[in-house]
């Protein structure tokens, strides 16, 4: 399917959800433990069973509402997966650190938004060198010199609105086997950034997908055909470290996402 032949509106209204009385939207599961049998926890627990098959432990691991959400996301953005977590900051941080390791290099776009260009700044262990995304044999010559494990870049940066050439970009990043991450939160249905070659899409729900400014949400989803193990890390990151969503706010924004294709023509 060519990039232009995927509506992502129309996958969003798509995606479905399991209610025992047919509501319309999705139930809002009131908990945060869940009734175990003792064999499919050590199955849990062992990584062969899991949300996907609507199999939960501890709303820290995954939550039904959490889970549902994410699949509104991928459908958005045409990812094979969507974690979801309490804030985009928290989706950056989580990404970096579930990804990179000491000793790794980020090769980053100057222009991005504050919190992430702090949050690199801030990285020990971590060899950080911005480039500017609009010239492209620079940036060419930053992974060259550094064999950096990931690359970071907005679409449209927030707030200067610099546009990077993410086709060129993502075929940059492939040559070097360089994993590449777009925040695209500022440009949600308008640029697909995984369907243009990126290998991951990072979104603050805050904006644009809250649309209401009265919480905090973040959003980290992959592209198709990634190694198994990447969802993995990130998975255990959040587990480990807690960067969670709360359940009832993912119910509230799951609702709002119907409205994402107006909010984004009236702003």
């Amino acid at each position: 399917m060519a990039y232009r032949d995927y509506d992502p509106i129309r996958a969003l209204h798509e995606v479905t959800h399991n209610d025992l009385f047919g509501g319309v939207n999705p139930p809002i599961i009131d908990c945060i433990t869940f009734k175990q049998d003792p064999v499919l926890m050590d199955q849990c627990f062992k990584e062969m069973f899991g949300p996907e098959d609507d199999h939960y432990v501890y709303a820290r691991f995954a939550h039904p509402n959490t889970e549902f959400l994410g699949c509104q996301i991928s459908a958005i953005e045409d990812a094979s997966w969507t974690c979801v977590v309490a804030s985009g900051q928290a989706a950056m941080s989580t990404i970096i650190h579930a990804l990179t390791d000491p000793g790794d290099g980020i090769v980053a776009s100057n222009r991005l938004y504050g919190g992430t260009l702090n949050l690199l700044r801030s990285l020990k262990g971590i060899t950080v060198h911005f480039a500017d995304v609009t010239d492209l044999e620079a940036l060419e010559l930053a992974f060259t010199r550094g064999r950096p494990k990931m690359f970071i870049v907005e679409p449209v940066s927030n707030p200067s609105v610099v546009t990077a050439n993410i086709p060129a970009i993502a075929a940059l990043t492939k040559r070097f086997g360089v994993f590449s991450v777009a925040d695209n939160t500022f440009t949600p249905l308008s640029i697909l950034p995984l369907r243009l070659g990126m290998d991951a899409v990072v979104h603050s729900l805050t904006k644009y997908i809250s649309g209401s400014s009265d919480g905090l949400g973040g959003s980290i989803s992959l592209a198709r055909g990634l190694p198994a193990e990447t969802k993995v890390k990130i998975r255990k990151h959040v587990a480990l470290h807690g960067p969670v969503l709360h359940y009832l706010f993912a119910a509230t924004l799951s609702k709002r996402m119907a409205g994402l294709a107006g909010r984004l023509r009236e702003s």
